[in-house]
């Protein structure tokens, strides 16, 4: 996917030092809107709070952010 993305960067003439910046911008968006239908999900299912909602969010964060970081991992060493 980011070789993809990085690609359609270079399309637009974006500069070298731009395109992590942009990449994480984006997987970002990506994480919240996750979060976003996850919650909702949870929320309707579970109800709006108990251990068991809390744990299953932290659970989605951290996750979320291990899956950045080895996004631009990735991204840095094929640079």
């Amino acid at each position: 996917m980011e070789d993809d993305f990085y690609k359609k960067l270079e399309k637009l003439s974006v500069q070298a030092g731009e395109k992590d910046k942009i990449l994480l911008a984006h997987m970002q968006r990506i994480c919240e809107a996750h979060d976003t239908v996850l919650r909702t999900y949870n929320q309707q299912t579970h109800g709006s709070s108990g251990a068991e909602a809390t744990t299953l969010m932290e659970n989605i964060e951290e996750h979320c952010d291990k899956c950045i970081t080895i996004l631009l991992s990735s991204a840095a060493e094929k640079r």
